[in-house]
């Protein structure tokens, strides 16, 4: 596998965004410090995802009970949204936090501002980072590094393939996690970072609602009424311009190399058992154990002093609440997911089968990609919001005001990126033999793409749609602004509950949420990989 142009395009991406960056900082656009907030936070994000990632892709690799454990992990957590992470964390260190309350001052959380926003985004992008080292190291690496050795010495396959290799695989991840923070609000609205995304949000609440939840000062409140988007959109779209040409060059090798090898298991070692504790604890049993605490936390007086504590009767009824209390905002997320990701489907399947056949339509499709893909979520929604202020048409204005198509149109926009991707890389391993088969017996493109894009894969297409309705469920920043009146979904809910701090009603409506996206997961992690004997059909 050629990762020498991959790496070259990537410092070249990276050089030049930067560049950009610079020439934004130094020539006073009123954009140009939340382009380098944007940037920061998305530099420490990765800082913490990237080794934490690369450490769960090794672990997956592993025979047995660790290499399970890490899969699960990396399964239930990869399409968690952004808000669930806070909630799981802020429970025990934020405002109302269990542990923040042990301190005796429960307003005043032990972990806040930037280093909470860092940590959180990075253990929230983890698991991401995980699937594309997994990825790099599935694709032909195992025979491109037993051939290196036949004409090499070990050091130098290490220092001229492995290495390479390893350095592409983070700079297309760390491009991943800049990109999420530069779309997302839910971490920085409550940490009050004004990222590119934060200024946009808060700019919109400001002029079209009034209403601004949050701690913001003055001057911070004054800077988001100013704020000019500006050339700011250019060197995220360059991150993401990178990352769409990189993931796409990354995932085409599984079609184009004859001898893919899956990489060897590796046997378990006490590093190995240590590292694989160390992730479970991080990832799922600590965040975990915060929310599970919380729901049944109480204080009650002993003695005349406040004293907390955990009870089971206490859990009981905030999970209660959190299930009976809810119900409309449940239902309202579920209709919108799913119809979102049923239209997002519908698009992506047609143009990534197309795509990875035809280099005008693949270009096409990569620049789509990206365009999408560097578009903030709260930019999607604002401009939606005036697409629709504009208009005098009594049926569009019914639209927006009475239906879900908004939000829906923002949800759709905002998950197509990512539906693109999964697509391509379902339908980049494709055989080119059994469709010039298909060709020669008088099948056409579209045969071909009915009967290998979609009979043969239905099954990982029905996963991929479970993925997509996960994280259409969970989307926050793009539709939070075009939410019709007298509608409310749950990502708008815990937005509002979270601002207040996590409480044992909140705590327990995460696990509830949780639970839910838990499910979908596994559901359609075993739809996607179940392809395997409809595809013998097809040998």
């Amino acid at each position: 596998m050629k990762f020498r142009s991959c790496t070259r395009t990537l410092l070249v991406a990276v050089g030049s965004a930067a560049w950009l960056a610079l020439v934004i900082l130094s020539s006073g656009y009123s954009d140009g410090p939340s382009l380098f907030r944007t940037f920061a936070l998305g530099f420490l994000a990765a800082v913490i995802a990237v080794p934490v990632g690369a450490i769960l892709s090794w672990l997956v690799r592993h025979e047995g009970l660790i290499g399970r454990l890490a899969r699960l992990a990396i399964v239930v957590l990869l399409f968690f949204p952004l808000f669930l992470h806070v909630s799981l964390w802020d429970a025990a260190f934020g405002k109302l936090g269990w542990l923040t309350s042990t301190q005796g001052q429960v307003l005043e959380p032990v972990v806040s501002g930037w280093t909470a926003a860092a940590w959180i985004h990075g253990i929230a992008a983890a698991p991401q980072v995980a699937v594309i080292f997994w990825l790099g190291h599935s694709l032909g690496t195992q025979s491109h590094e037993e051939q290196a050795l036949l004409d090499a010495s070990p050091l130098s396959v290490l220092l001229h393939v492995k290495a390479r290799k390893v350095l592409s695989l983070t700079l297309l991840a760390m491009a991943w996690v800049i990109i999420g923070c530069s779309r997302e609000i839910a971490v920085t609205d409550i940490y009050r970072i004004g990222t590119l995304a934060e200024q946009i949000y808060l700019g919109y609440s400001m002029g079209a609602t009034g209403l601004v939840i949050g701690n913001w000062s003055s001057s911070q409140l004054r800077f988001a009424s100013e704020f000019v988007l500006g050339p700011s959109l250019i060197p995220i779209g360059c991150f993401c311009l990178l990352f769409v040409f990189g993931f796409i060059q990354l995932s085409g090798q599984s079609g184009q190399d004859e001898t893919w090898k899956p990489p060897r298991r590796i046997k378990p070692r006490g590093i190995s058992l240590l590292l694989g504790i160390s992730m479970w604890s991080i990832l799922i049993i600590i965040p975990f154990a915060n929310v599970v605490y919380r729901s049944g936390y109480i204080v009650r007086p002993m003695g005349g002093i406040a004293t907390g504590g955990f009870e089971f009767e206490q859990l009981s009824r905030s999970f209660q609440r959190a299930v009976t209390e809810f119900g409309a905002e449940f239902c309202w997320s579920i209709t919108i997911a799913c119809v979102s990701a049923t239209l997002v489907l519908v698009i992506t399947i047609s143009t990534a089968w197309f795509a990875v056949f035809n280099r005008i339509v693949r270009w096409t499709f990569i620049l789509i990609s990206a365009f999408t893909l560097a578009i903030p979520g709260p930019l999607i929604g604002t401009t939606i919001a005036a697409l629709f202020s504009e208009t005098q048409s009594s049926f569009l204005i019914w639209l927006y005001d009475r239906t879900v198509f908004a939000p829906v149109v923002a949800n759709s926009v905002f998950c197509l990126p990512i539906a693109c991707l999964l697509t391509w890389l379902l339908f980049s391993g494709t055989d080119r033999q059994t469709i010039s088969s298909i060709q020669v017996d008088g099948g056409t493109s579209w045969s071909s793409f009915w009967e290998l894009g979609v009979i043969r894969n239905a099954w990982p297409l029905s996963g991929i749609w479970l993925l997509i309705f996960a994280l259409s469920f969970g989307e926050l920043s793009a539709s939070q602004l075009v939410v019709p009146p007298g509608i409310d979904t749950i990502p708008r809910l815990m937005l509002g509950l979270l601002h207040a701090g996590v409480d044992e009603m909140t705590a327990a409506l995460t696990i509830v949420i949780a639970m839910i996206i838990v499910l979908l997961s596994l559901a359609a992690n075993s739809l996607i990989f179940i392809n395997s004997e409809t595809a013998n059909e097809y040998e």
